[in-house]
C-alpha cells in the first residue's frame, strides 16, 4: 500500500509542470523585426513538458536598425525560452514604428506555445 501511494504521488508530480502563471507584461510597440527568420523553434524540453511561456527582451538600436546590448529582462517560466529568444532576435534588423530617442531602451515581449512550435504572438515595444 505504501508503495502504491508513492507511485501515484510520483506520477502526479511528473505530470504537473508547476510554473508561475504570470501573464506577460503589456507593452506599447515602438519597433518590430524585419529581415530575419523569427520563426524560432520551441526547445525540445518545452515540447515534451508541454510548457508555454514568454520572454521579455530589452535592447537599443544602432543607426542601421540592428539591436545592441540585447538582454533578457524577465521570463516565465524561467529556463526554457531565454536562449532561443536571444539567439533568434539579436541578429534581426528592426524598423521603428514611432519616434525613438538616441540610446533609448526598447522592449520586446515574445510568447511561446509548444503546440505551434513557434511563438503564438509577439509584441515589440518600449519600456
Amino acid at each position: 500500500m505504501k508503495y502504491l501511494v508513492l507511485l501515484f504521488g510520483a506520477l502526479g508530480l511528473s505530470a504537473c509542470v508547476c510554473t508561475d502563471p504570470r501573464d506577460a507584461p503589456n507593452i506599447i510597440a515602438k519597433a518590430s523585426p524585419i529581415n530575419c527568420d523569427h520563426r524560432q523553434a520551441i526547445p525540445e524540453q518545452a515540447i515534451k513538458e508541454q510548457v508555454k511561456g514568454w520572454v521579455l527582451l530589452a535592447y537599443s538600436l544602432n543607426n542601421d536598425g540592428f539591436p545592441i546590448e540585447m538582454e533578457v529582462i524577465d521570463s516565465n517560466p524561467k529556463g526554457y525560452f531565454e536562449d532561443i529568444a536571444l539567439s533568434t532576435y539579436s541578429s534581426c534588423q528592426f524598423v521603428t514604428t514611432g519616434h525613438i530617442e538616441a540610446n533609448e531602451r526598447l522592449m520586446m515581449n515574445l510568447d511561446f506555445n509548444y503546440a505551434t512550435l513557434q511563438p503564438y504572438s509577439s509584441v515589440y515595444a518600449q519600456q
